[in-house]
């Protein structure tokens, strides 16, 4: 294997709308796209379930995903990933 892959199971009887299901795919693709150089060689299945997130949550999706992403990493390497998190100190 060269490197990470990702499979993702959107199914419309969890999300209805097909624009719906679409804009999950893109976030996660997005995301996954960021974290993939971080990530050893491995098959990603991410199966999403639930409501559809919404136009404000989408954000919150795109970060918890992040995370999920930066978890598996550091899981299945051993090390800290370095974040591209802004200095969030207000």
């Amino acid at each position: 294997m060269h490197g990470a892959r990702l499979g993702l199971v959107v199914a419309k009887r969890d999300i209805r709308r097909a624009n719906e299901r679409n804009q999950v795919k893109r976030i996660v693709r997005e995301a996954f796209r960021h974290k993939r150089d971080e990530l050893p060689a491995l098959d990603v299945i991410v199966l999403v379930r639930g409501a559809n997130p919404g136009r404000r949550a989408a954000w919150g999706l795109a970060a918890l995903v992040c995370e999920a992403f930066e978890e598996l990493a550091i899981r299945s390497t051993g090390k800290a990933v370095a974040s591209n998190k802004r200095n969030e100190s207000v």
